[in-house]
């Protein structure tokens, strides 16, 4: 018995495991985990409608529908799952997980954030999100289907800090019934942490931040406050663009921690 046990049980790195699956050593391993990933982002691209929506600020949100034959086929009381995607992450990123809530019958609506799927129309984003806006978000599509049997709310790795910091600063206004965080990540000290324990990996975020926020906006960070924006151009650490990144986020934050007090995950979860 204990050597058909043992025998039946592959190891990965740490990890023993009886699950089989010729992808196992992709789920393993960090690196071929991150290139599969990138892989079914690429191929397996969903098809959305995109609304956009105007922020009381002028600042641009989109709302992006998951635009199937099943989905259009959903009766009005389907339920409505609200997908936060990552950090920099957009709507036509999210389609192998957001094709299973399709299969499931869960009517799917991605929110896309200042920056995320077009250009910024102000001088105001949040790298992990905005509560404000996630909150107008919801608000709206639920509006759009009234008679959903529910409403569920799920947080893709960053975003499920924005979930967190949503649900928690609008505990008692939100129609989220439900919520799920999918590899959370949601601790604020893990930039600096990247930065030192995982480069390669930090430089790669780095980037991506740099492409989603910074790149093409120029002109309208530098009109609204040009030594703000020129030092977060020239950050050389996912640290370094964190603290530089806050003055943009909202008109009353200047630092750090007043940013926290604001839009950290691990201030607002215990309200959720």
């Amino acid at each position: 018995s204990s050597s058909s046990s043992s025998s039946s049980t592959a190891t990965f790195g740490l990890y023993p495991t009886t699950l089989f699956s010729p992808l196992l050593p992709f789920y393993l391993n960090r690196w071929l985990n991150l290139l599969l990933l990138l892989a079914k982002r690429v191929l397996l691209r969903p098809k959305l409608h995109v609304e956009r929506l105007t922020m009381p600020d002028g600042g641009r949100v989109t709302v992006e529908w998951l635009d199937t034959e099943n989905q259009r086929r959903l009766p009005s009381d389907a339920p409505l799952l609200l997908v936060l995607p990552t950090l920099c992450g957009r709507g036509d990123e999210c389609g192998p997980w957001i094709a299973t809530a399709d299969w499931r019958g869960w009517r799917v609506a991605v929110f896309g954030r200042r920056g995320h799927s077009e250009p910024l129309a102000t001088a105001k984003f949040n790298m992990m999100g905005d509560a404000e806006d996630a909150h107008r978000q919801a608000e709206y599509a639920v509006r759009k289907f009234p008679d959903a049997s529910n409403v569920a709310m799920a947080g893709l790795s960053a975003g499920s800090g924005l979930l967190l910091t949503y649900l928690g600063r609008f505990a008692d206004e939100t129609p989220v019934k439900m919520a799920a965080c999918l590899c959370p990540a949601y601790d604020m000290g893990i930039f600096e942490k990247l930065d030192d324990k995982a480069p390669s990996l930090a430089r790669f975020m780095l980037r991506s931040l740099q492409r989603t926020f910074i790149h093409g906006n120029e002109s309208v960070l530098e009109a609204s406050d040009s030594k703000r924006s020129q030092t977060l151009a020239s950050t050389k650490s996912l640290g370094e663009f964190f603290r530089a990144h806050v003055g943009f986020s909202a008109d009353d934050i200047e630092d750090v921690e007043s940013w926290r007090e604001k839009s950290d995950p691990n201030v607002h979860f215990v309200k959720a």
